[in-house]
């Protein structure tokens, strides 16, 4: 999954950014990680990636969460949250897809 944070401009000279958690929840399975915003220079966005060690094989309700954890990150205007399946599921919609093109162009020939 991926989303954009990032670090606010900070009018008070210090050096603002920090750290948040996303949290997603699928089904009854719940996967967090901390983003360090502090790196970033003041003002700017960055792509953060979202990954897990293992395949989510579960299914259900997908609930996002980011919190503050410490400084200032930018938590608002998150936005371009990509759910991205597994390469067998790919596989299979498209052999999915191949199929109809094939029963339309059959029958079109009849």
């Amino acid at each position: 999954m991926s989303f954009y944070g990032g670090r606010s401009k900070d009018s008070s000279g210090s050096a603002g950014g920090g750290v948040f958690t996303a949290t997603f929840t699928i089904g009854s399975d719940t996967y967090s990680h901390d983003y360090d915003t502090t790196l970033l220079a003041q003002n700017s966005w960055s792509l953060y990636t979202f990954t897990t060690s293992t395949p989510i094989t579960n299914g259900g309700t997908l609930s996002i969460q980011f919190t503050q954890k410490t400084g200032k990150p930018w938590l608002d205007n998150v936005s371009n949250v990509t759910v991205v399946p597994e390469p067998s599921s790919l596989a299979l919609a498209g052999l999915g897809m191949v199929s109809l093109l094939g029963f339309r162009r059959r029958r079109a020939g009849i």
